[in-house]
């Protein structure tokens, strides 16, 4: 019994000589976490610290930046021409004047006047086919079977070869065809892009050649070889490649020591690409103003001042804008329509060059801006569906205006009595 007794205490002594070096090794470890602690808490007041800095120093930039960037933009500001701050009469093409109804079976899809015949319109629709139309009788003058959607049709701006039309189709064809005796005549089909879809087009103004560009990223530039000749050869004079879809282009007319030049946009892409119809060399400019590689927008339409000196620009973004040829400063900008990266916005310039005029999408709306005050002057129920293209020209004084929309309807809008300046 005394020897249990004597292992028991043994076994006592040893546990409680472990429970105490255990509680030793405890403490230690309590204390190195609470030194821990401290310096953490040391380190966390000084990272606090750091930190208001930081802010403060944070704040301090931000506020230069913002200083900068508002001088700048007052610098871009007072570099606007006194003529786009200048309002007009406000004497719009803003009544229905005619309306012809099933104009095509399907989607009106392009339309395009005559520059020098007022009662002569062309029309394509996605029935495949091309019609010219004449105002006064609301009649079909005469059709020509494109054999696919028809996207684009336009008649050449100059009056010796105001009969002829440029035609665009879906299938990446583009023909050139002469109206004569109320018959379309086809002069040439071309079929020198490689993709269906987007295409677009433009004449050209001097000499006798026109531009196309498409979705399989090139574009084409083509001039007679036989201008005298009967019937008119054309040619591609030279071809440019790009890193996106063509989705607009047009002629800026030569001026004083600068040759005509055609203008291009490409989705996706940063660059205004301009070509000199003179030497066929393209150079491009970034339309970020600081340079840098960066999409926000792609411009999917573009039209030439009447005077030749700007560029009107609709994006996908919900804005249109005005820049000067060969530059990158926006001078003014336009909001209250809806373009986004699905639509296809349509725009054009009042030959006054105090307004500006625009589809909208997902409607049959047209909107009119005020280019010196930036404001919309008048939003048009126009059709009862989308709006899909519009053209503009001025014969005498007198404005025409033309949409084809989704209702299969082309209208012609002129000034009405009631209009009153703003």
């Amino acid at each position: 019994m005394a020897t249990e007794l004597a292992e028991a205490r043994a076994e006592l002594a040893a546990l409680r000589s472990e429970m105490e070096s255990r509680l030793a090794e405890a403490a230690q470890t309590i204390f190195k976490l609470n030194e821990e602690n401290d310096l953490l808490a040391e380190a966390n007041e000084q990272l606090r610290v750091e930190n208001i800095t930081l802010k403060a120093q944070l704040e301090e930039l931000q506020a230069a930046s913002v200083d900068t960037s508002l001088s700048s933009l007052s610098l871009a500001e007072n570099t606007v021409p006194e003529a786009l701050l200048t309002p007009g009469d406000g004497v719009l093409p803003v009544n229905e004047s005619v309306s012809v109804d099933q104009a095509h079976v399907m989607n009106v899809l392009s339309v395009g006047g005559h520059f020098f015949d007022a009662d002569i319109i062309a029309s394509g629709g996605a029935d495949k086919f091309v019609k010219v139309h004449n105002w006064t009788t609301k009649s079909v003058v005469t059709s020509y079977d494109a054999g696919a959607p028809v996207l684009a049709v336009s008649f050449h701006p100059k009056k010796i070869y105001a009969n002829y039309l440029l035609v665009s189709t879906m299938d990446g064809k583009h023909r050139v065809l002469h109206l004569e005796n109320e018959r379309l005549n086809l002069v040439q089909q071309f079929h020198d892009h490689t993709r269906q879809g987007n295409i677009r087009h433009a004449w050209l103004t001097t000499g006798f050649g026109f531009a196309t560009g498409a979705s399989d990223k090139t574009a084409h530039v083509y001039f007679a070889t036989n201008e005298d000749g009967s019937p008119v050869q054309f040619a591609i004079a030279k071809s440019f490649y790009f890193n996106g879809t063509i989705e607009a282009m047009t002629v800026v007319p030569p001026t004083g020591n600068n040759a005509e030049q055609l203008v291009i946009s490409i989705r996706d892409d940063c660059y205004m690409h301009y070509v000199d119809c003179s030497t066929l060399e393209k150079t491009r400019i970034n339309m970020n103003v600081d340079g840098i590689e960066h999409v926000s927008y792609t411009m999917m339409d573009l039209q030439t001042s009447p005077s030749g000196e700007y560029l009107l620009v609709a994006t996908d973004a919900n804005r249109h804008f005005i820049i000067k040829v060969r530059s990158n400063v926006v001078l003014r900008s336009f909001y209250g329509h809806k373009a986004g990266p699905y639509s296809q916005p349509r725009v054009t310039w009042h030959a006054s060059e105090k307004y500006i005029i625009s589809n909208t999408e997902g409607e049959g709306g047209l909107v009119m801006w005020c280019v010196a005050s930036e404001k919309v002057i008048h939003r048009i129920k126009a059709h009862e569906k989308l709006l899909r293209d519009l053209w503009y020209n001025q014969l005498h004084g007198i404005d025409y205006l033309v949409t084809g929309s989704y209702d299969k309807s082309l209208k012609l809008w002129q000034v009405s009595s009631s209009s009153s300046p703003s």
